[in-house]
């Protein structure tokens, strides 16, 4: 491929590495391509060229740019070029088709205009879906990226009709062409702009790298470290807190995607997932084998070392946080050396520290989970007052596997979840394209309306979430344990704020109450002065001990994770979530969930320390043990101000 074409062709090539991806923007790329052409083909051409020049496509702009498109793509690949070029024609000759002079506004203009924005904003939102945004290969310049996205989006089927054709394994040197070239981009880039999902934490990195295999991951370690850079690992940076902003180094872990499912021994099946899998690709491999993640967190989009690392946690008094499932990381170390961290390796009290460990016992290139048998679980959600919930807590938590509680702010009532395990068949309302599609609608009009009522009528929260309760579907339904983890899509379209905190649960659940309580009363005192920074809701999840140091579940009991949710920063929201963690953080041994918003809380890190006890000290003093760091490389500002005395660089 000739360097001009390669300039556009790689990014593309680059940024749409999901099939189901590239398939769906070879349709929409398509349909947007012919409605660009309908809308051209309705100015004749000039120059005195007769209608009938050209057979069924006629003498017009349309045809014109059909035309130089064919020509200019044919160095490229004649067969996508010929391939663009019939199914235009197609379009053309069709009966009913509006192609060429003649058809009006109407059909001619504004219906193939409405066509052309619809797949536009299909795969904008394909890309939300499957996660790819190739932030790594942000930062160039804007006259460059202004022009590689208009001749992606002018010329989207030629695009991706190709990259479809080389993902089914059309013109194999072509693509290994391809991947030469893809290495070099990605081994190397300097200033680069990052910013996390919640877009409250960024960075602009010195160098960034998205190795695709243990040996480029292993080349990125090393070559940070010639250039006396720390480093830190972004997974999919859904994430509110700075814990992973690096100034020095970058790693973007996404192109690590392979797994390998280990049913040797049926009695323990376990996992190898690269750093960079998704939740989705995870659950879709083990389904082959009959197999699921014992518990998991709600987001389908997010990668195993990142919600392994930072403590992340499903819901069930019998379940832990995901790095309890962690048997085995295989990583990278501050010297570039490729080491396996296992209880055989580095002992229980290392792996105990290493399994959540922030990013500071190594780079993640792998890990190993465990896994369980795929098993369905009866998932009921009701509604019940407030006061008879917090009653009757303690009994519903020892009834039930799981409980969750979520209550939005002015509401007598709140939502209810139980989950329980059974052998009933699955019902009906699975996880399917119309859930999904639901999900999108309700996803999208919360943003709109949350964001119009806190800008021009505030005082209307109140009766906005009133009526947001009143649309919950409360039914019961079967579903298999993956789908009963992953029970909301589109999450990422919400810029939702959000802190957690979690504790030991009382035996009788007092604390919790306490907890809850406190929000009430909060949210009650800010209504009152006309403030209302509590807007989306509060939830209650229960999980059960954990091994791992630094997240309030480790030791025995059940632990209470209560988070709060609100869209945008509405007026008071700094001081009232503050006001609230304090008051959450004053029950022992309570901790801040390590990727949400606790940064701003008054005197969080002496509050933080205290409550971890003696934990801080054995978490560094393994870190010091597993010899993978001595120089403090992998740690990055909000680290060493939690977790060591020494002060932030400036």
């Amino acid at each position: 491929m000739n360097r001009h074409h390669l300039r556009f062709v790689l990014p593309q090539y680059i940024e749409h590495k999901v099939p189901a991806n590239v398939r769906l923007h070879v349709w929409t790329n398509s349909i947007a391509w012919l409605a660009l052409t309908t809308m051209l083909s309705q100015v004749r051409l000039p120059f005195g060229v007769a209608p009938g020049a050209v057979p069924l496509l006629g003498a017009n702009l349309g045809t014109a740019l059909l035309f130089l498109s064919v020509l200019y793509w044919l160095p490229v690949d004649a067969l996508v070029a010929l391939a663009v070029a019939a199914l235009t024609t197609a379009w053309a000759a069709l009966p009913l088709s509006p192609w060429g002079p003649g058809h009006g506004w109407l059909a001619g203009v504004a219906l193939p205009l409405a066509a052309f924005v619809a797949m536009g904003l299909t795969a904008l939102y394909a890309h939300v879906f499957h996660h790819e945004h190739a932030d790594f290969m942000k930062g160039g310049p804007a006259g460059s990226v202004v022009l590689e996205a208009t001749h992606a989006v002018v010329w989207g089927p030629f695009h991706f009709v190709l990259l479809a054709a080389l993902q089914a394994g059309w013109r194999p040197r072509l693509r290994a062409e391809l991947d030469a070239a893809e290495r070099d981009a990605l081994r190397h880039r300097e200033q680069v702009p990052w910013m996390n999902w919640a877009k409250l934490a960024g960075c602009r990195a010195k160098l960034v790298s998205a190795p695709r295999s243990t040996t480029e991951l292993v080349e990125a370690v090393r070559d940070a470290r010639a250039q006396g850079l720390r480093v830190r690992v972004v997974a999919s940076g859904f994430s509110w807190s700075s814990v992973v902003p690096s100034d020095g180094a970058l790693i973007f872990c996404e192109r690590l995607e392979g797994v390998e499912v280990d049913v040797s021994d049926p009695a323990r099946p376990t996992v190898w997932a690269e750093a960079g899998v998704t939740n989705r690709r995870l659950n879709e491999e083990l389904a082959r084998f009959g197999l699921c993640m014992p518990w998991n967190v709600v987001l389908e989009t997010v990668r195993i070392a990142g919600i392994v690392s930072t403590g992340t946690h499903g819901t069930g008094k019998a379940t832990a946080t995901m790095g309890d499932l962690v048997e085995a990381l295989e990583i990278v170390d501050a010297e570039g050396r490729l080491r396996t961290l296992s209880e055989e390796t580095v002992g229980a009290e290392v792996m105990n520290a290493a399994r959540s460990g922030l990013g500071l016992f190594g780079v993640i290139a792998r890990v190993k989970l465990r896994v369980a048998p795929m098993r369905r679980v009866r998932q009921t959600d009701q509604r019940m007052p407030v006061r008879e919930m917090l009653a009757n807590l303690t009994a519903m938590i020892a009834a039930h596997q799981s409980v969750e509680l979520y209550w939005f702010p002015f509401n007598d009532d709140a939502w209810v979840r139980t989950i329980d395990p059974t052998d009933a068949p699955r019902t009906k309302h699975g996880h399917g394209f119309w859930f999904k599609a639901q999900n999108f609608v309700q996803n999208i009009w919360a943003v709109l309306f949350f964001k119009l009522v806190m800008r021009f009528a505030r005082s209307l929260t109140p009766a906005l979430l009133r009526v947001a309760f009143r649309m919950l579907p409360f039914q019961t339904r079967v579903l298999d344990l993956p789908q009963s983890h992953h029970y909301r899509h589109w999450i990422e379209l919400m810029p939702a704020g959000c802190m957690e905190v979690g504790f030991k649960a009382d035996a009788d659940g007092a604390n919790v109450r306490r907890a809850w309580e406190a929000t009430e009363r909060l949210v009650d005192a800010y209504a009152r002065r006309g403030l209302y920074p509590l807007n989306i809701s509060l939830n209650v999840r229960f999980i059960g001990s954990s091994r791992t140091l630094l997240t309030p579940a480790y030791g025995e009991g059940t632990t209470c994770y209560i988070e709060i949710m609100w869209m945008g920063r509405p007026e008071g929201w700094e001081e009232f979530s503050s006001d609230l963690c304090r008051e959450w953080l004053a029950m022992p041994g309570a901790l801040p969930h390590w990727s949400k918003e606790f940064e701003h809380v008054r005197n969080v890190v002496p509050m933080l320390r205290a409550n971890l006890g003696d934990r801080r000290e054995r978490f560094l003093a393994a870190l010091t043990r597993s010899g993978v760091d001595p120089d403090g490389v992998f740690f990055n500002a909000l680290l060493r101000r939690v977790l060591t005395d020494e002060a932030p660089a400036a």
